[in-house]
C-alpha cells in the first residue's frame, strides 16, 4: 500500500525564457546543453509484493515532454528500499503520450529470467535499508509528454519496501528514507 502521497513532490525548473542557470542559454528547438529539468521526490512510503509479476511503485514517476523529437532524456534515479530474505529487481517503464508503457534500460532476454535494469541487494538486517542509483539516457524521438514509472519484480511473496526497513519498528533502530527521480532533457 501507498502511504499518504500528499508527502511527495514534483517541481519542473527552466528559466521563463528556457534558460538553465549557469549552463547559459537553451531552450529552443535545436539548442544544445541541459533544457529543461524535472524533479520528483517521494518521502513516504510504499510496501507490496511482486511474486513474478512487475510491480508498479506508487509514487515512483517523472514526467518531461520534450522540445524536439532529436533531444534526449537523462534519467537518474536514487531509491531507498528494503527487504530481506529475497532479491528484487528494478527498472523504468517508459510511457509516451497516452501510449502503451514498454520496458526501458533493461537487460538482454535470454531464456525466462527476469529482466531489469539493476539488481536490488537484500539486507542481512531488517531493520536497515540499501539505496540504489539508476542513470540512464533515453531517446524517445517524440515531442509528446514523456512518463517513466519505476518497477520492481521477483518470483516470491516477500515485501518490496520504498523508503523504509523490512520491519519499520518505530524505535531508534527504525529509519525512514527518500527516493527521487530527476529527469534531464539534453538538446541535440
Amino acid at each position: 500500500t501507498d502511504a499518504d502521497s500528499s508527502q511527495w513532490v514534483q517541481a519542473t525548473t527552466p528559466g521563463a525564457d528556457g534558460s538553465n542557470g549557469s549552463d547559459g542559454a537553451a531552450g529552443a528547438a535545436g539548442a544544445s546543453g541541459i533544457i529543461n529539468t524535472v524533479y520528483t521526490e517521494k518521502t513516504d512510503t510504499f510496501s507490496g509484493t511482486a511474486n513474478g509479476t512487475p510491480l508498479l511503485v506508487t509514487g515512483m514517476a517523472a514526467s518531461l515532454t520534450p522540445a524536439s523529437t532529436s533531444n534526449k532524456i537523462h534519467l537518474t534515479a536514487q531509491i531507498s528500499y528494503s527487504q530481506t530474505g529475497t532479491t528484487y529487481k528494478a527498472w523504468f517503464k517508459r510511457t509516451i503520450g497516452s501510449g502503451a508503457a514498454t520496458d526501458v534500460h533493461i537487460g538482454d532476454a535470454d531464456g525466462v529470467r527476469q529482466r531489469a535494469g539493476v539488481p536490488l541487494a537484500l539486507a542481512s538486517d531488517a531493520n536497515q535499508g540499501n539505496s540504489f542509483v539508476l542513470q540512464f539516457i533515453d531517446e524517445p524521438a517524440t515531442t509528446e509528454q514523456v512518463t517513466y514509472q519505476l518497477y520492481v519484480n521477483n518470483d516470491n511473496t516477500v515485501n518490496f519496501n520504498l523508503n523504509r526497513s523490512q520491519t519499520d519498528s518505530n524505535n531508534n533502530t527504525g529509519g525512514r528514507y527518500i527516493s527521487t527521480i530527476i529527469l534531464q532533457e539534453l538538446g541535440a
